[in-house]
């Protein structure tokens, strides 16, 4: 039996499992609690990528972070996100990767003076390599105007210890297989 997986992406923020023997849906899961998409402005999780690691588990890139500071701990972004692909639920783990968020410097168009920006990681792209997960990482300025060092990283599936691993000389180092 196959499966196809949809990703609707920003503003959406649905992963969508589909039977390829029927084209039936089995299961839309939205990527955020609904908490965090009402309203003008609210938050988009803008997932990226799913890979799927057993019957009760897969993860989810969650590319944006929140940047409500009074945002719930399962809404914060900038993450990976378990879903269940069993029963079609999401879950309130994730594995936060803000510790490889950065700082750089940037010049303000408007002023000309250089100015220092937060650097988040952006989870895009994840390949599984035994019991870890590679995922590439975009390390953007949040408007995107400003890039840090490139970096995968390294998520061990039993621990969920996360390594950031730099890569000299490169950015936006999203796609990973």
């Amino acid at each position: 039996r196959g499966i196809m997986v949809l990703i609707d992406r920003l503003k959406t923020n649905v992963i969508t499992r589909v039977d390829l023997a029927d084209g039936a849906v089995i299961a839309q899961i939205k990527t955020q609690t609904q908490d965090a998409q009402d309203g003008e402005g609210a938050f988009s999780s803008n997932p990226q990528d799913y890979v799927r690691v057993a019957n009760d588990t897969a993860w989810v890139t969650r590319n944006q972070p929140n940047l409500d500071p009074d945002a719930a701990e399962v809404d914060r972004g900038n993450d990976l996100l378990r879903l269940d692909p069993r029963s079609g639920k999401r879950t309130d783990d994730r594995i936060d990767l803000s510790s490889l968020d950065t700082t750089a410097t940037r010049t303000d168009p408007d002023t000309g003076t250089d100015e220092e920006v937060e650097i988040y990681a952006h989870p895009t792209r994840m390949a599984r390599a035994g019991g870890q997960l590679i995922v590439g990482l975009g390390r953007s300025a949040y408007d995107y105007t400003s890039y840090g060092s490139g970096m995968v990283a390294v998520v061990d599936l039993d621990s969920q210890d996360v390594t950031g691993l730099e890569i000299d000389d490169l950015k936006s180092c999203e796609w990973v297989s």
